[in-house]
């Protein structure tokens, strides 16, 4: 695991760098506390496969998301193509939206990130809602 840079220091722990998150952070408080909240709840093993992979796609710069070999800018992008898919092919839909699900329970941690990143906790928790009514 690459530690991520964050003001001018790395990390490679979840738990240490939502600490130094809470300091000068300006992506929003209740994103925040999510995050801190998901990484008290589980494990080091949980923490270091979905939280801190999920952070470092927080913080990266670039706002994009690249799925399916299509890259999307945000969310409406993103349904949009995966509605294409829904209509054409349901089990087909099932199959790529698996791709964005590290389990039945959460979220593929990039996945998660970008959605973050773009300000979208709610988004976050729709899609696993939305995904377990499918099932």
């Amino acid at each position: 695991m690459e530690p991520i840079l964050y003001m001018e220091k790395e990390y490679t722990n979840a738990a240490e760098l939502i600490t130094a998150m809470e300091e000068n952070w300006q992506g929003g408080a209740e994103i925040l506390a999510f995050l801190k909240e998901t990484c008290e709840k589980e494990d080091a093993f949980f923490q270091d496969k979905y939280v801190f992979p999920m952070l470092a796609r927080l913080l990266q710069e670039d706002g994009t998301f690249t799925f399916d070999e299509s890259i999307f800018v945000n969310l409406t992008e993103l349904t949009s193509y995966l509605q294409m898919i829904a209509d054409q092919s349901v089990s087909k839909f099932k199959s790529k939206g698996a791709k964005l699900f590290l389990d039945k329970t959460h979220l593929d941690p990039v996945f998660a990130g970008w959605l973050l990143q773009q300000g979208n906790l709610c988004g976050l928790q729709q899609w696993v809602k939305r995904w377990e009514t499918l099932q």
